[in-house]
């Protein structure tokens, strides 16, 4: 299925000059205040096994928190350990035209639990990102880095290319981009971080920090267009 969505995929995209929004990094000591402009219609997350969250078997998931943070009603498309193109095919058909936000974290499977190289997840990435975006034109569409505390120097680099990647995509296409990277919570010593289950995926409390960090972008993001 990879390989097919490979062929599809175009081989990149084009550049436009765009404003920066900054990365969590700058903005995770900042307390994020509740008068989020309220959106209308649904959000919709895609992802993989981090938004679907199934970890240790708890139903909180970064989606279910910012949705309730924002007020607005939640479809969690996620799927778990499923390659990028899976989302391509599986979760973008159920964006609905009452779409309003769209949150966008997928290609971890493929860098983590298959080992494929960046360079082979990124043009399918470009694919899921152009469909979903005729799927919710009118909507928010957010990006998001995935936490790199990889020990095996093989899976970081991977990672740490494709989050490169993902923060020159989200300039070139003027989106929101959450740098969860950059966001030391999750990062830095002590190892693993309180906040996370393991080294990739958040627990419960990091969830919450998760959906924060979002919330955070997205305030910002709705400010700057008010």
């Amino acid at each position: 299925m990879v390989r097919l969505l490979l062929a599809l995929a175009l081989a990149g995209c084009t550049s436009q000059a765009a404003s920066v929004i900054p990365p969590v990094s700058s903005m995770a000591t900042q307390s994020v205040t509740q008068d989020v402009p309220r959106l209308n219609g649904i959000y919709y997350a895609l992802g993989d096994g981090i938004t679907n969250n199934p970890i240790d078997g708890t139903p909180n998931s970064y989606p279910a928190v910012l949705g309730k943070r924002l007020g607005i009603t939640v479809q969690n498309l996620g799927v778990t350990g499923q390659p990028v193109g899976q989302v391509l095919v599986e979760a973008v058909p159920k964006i609905g035209a009452d779409c309003s936000l769209l949150t966008l974290l997928a290609g971890g499977a493929d860098l983590i639990d298959k080992r494929i190289a960046a360079a082979q997840v990124e043009p399918v990435f470009i694919e899921v990102f152009r469909a979903a975006k005729v799927r919710c034109p009118g909507g928010m569409i957010v990006l998001a880095t995935y936490i790199d505390n990889a020990t095996q120097p093989v899976v970081h680099d991977n990672v740490e290319t494709y989050n490169q990647f993902l923060r020159s995509f989200a300039i070139q296409n003027r989106v929101p981009l959450v740098d969860l990277d950059h966001d030391k919570r999750f990062n830095d010593p002590p190892f693993p971080s309180p906040l996370m289950y393991n080294w990739a995926h958040p627990n419960d409390a990091g969830m919450i920090d998760v959906a924060q960090d979002f919330q955070t972008v997205i305030q910002a993001a709705e400010n700057k267009h008010a």
